[in-house]
């Protein structure tokens, strides 16, 4: 199996992708804005671990990441509730509309899922039959 981890060097997503890389091949996406390279050393000579050093914001590079992927953990974010209060623009363009690209390039190159996170429960999986629906536009 394939799998992206968006947000790779920061502390969530570089422990996740250690874990995957244990029995499965990661791809790391970050641009190390927020994370650190220091968490992600020892996976930087891993043999089933690629680090692209990129932007979710950069389209094109998720575009050409992103096919092949059995799954995708998107962890990239400003983590900074000073930050946020700071900059509220700056922070919902990162998290929210980023985030919202993400799933649209997931979307258009990859094999159409969905992955409902309720924390209530265990996390369940759909393939969705078509990417069309009637309130879709």
């Amino acid at each position: 199996m394939r799998y992206i981890v968006t947000g790779g060097a920061g502390f969530i997503g570089s422990n996740l992708a250690d874990t995957l890389a244990q029995h499965h091949d990661v791809v790391i996406i970050d641009n190390l804005a927020t994370g650190r390279r220091v968490n992600i050393e020892r996976l930087l000579d891993h043999p089933r671990v690629t680090f692209v050093e990129g932007s979710i914001t950069d389209l094109d590079l998720l575009m050409d990441t992103f096919p092949g992927a059995d799954g995708i953990f998107h962890q990239a974010a400003i983590p900074s509730v000073p930050r946020s209060v700071k900059d509220p623009l700056a922070s919902n363009e990162a998290n929210v509309t980023w985030t919202l690209d993400v799933l649209v390039v997931v979307t258009v190159r990859c094999r159409p899922w969905f992955v409902d996170l309720d924390l209530w429960r265990l996390p369940s999986f759909e393939i969705m039959q078509s990417s069309r629906s009637p309130n879709a536009a």
